[in-house]
């Protein structure tokens, strides 16, 4: 039971980063400030690592119903 309510918690976690990541590109993109290509960087870092960290914790939920 806590192995399955802490994925679900990582899973959360790993769809806020992502959330982060694409509202600091939208905020960015329009204004393109002088450090636009630090923010765009920090962006793609933030939905990246969500989107891997979101695969391993599905990945792993998967293979624990087994």
């Amino acid at each position: 039971m806590y192995k399955r309510a802490g994925a679900v918690f990582r899973v959360l976690a790993s769809l806020y980063l992502i959330y982060v990541g694409i509202r600091i590109f939208l905020q960015v993109y329009p204004v393109q400030p002088s450090n636009f290509v630090l923010m765009v960087a920090a962006a793609v870092l933030f939905t990246l690592t969500g989107i891997g960290y979101i695969a391993v914790c599905i990945r792993n939920l998967w293979r624990s119903k087994r």
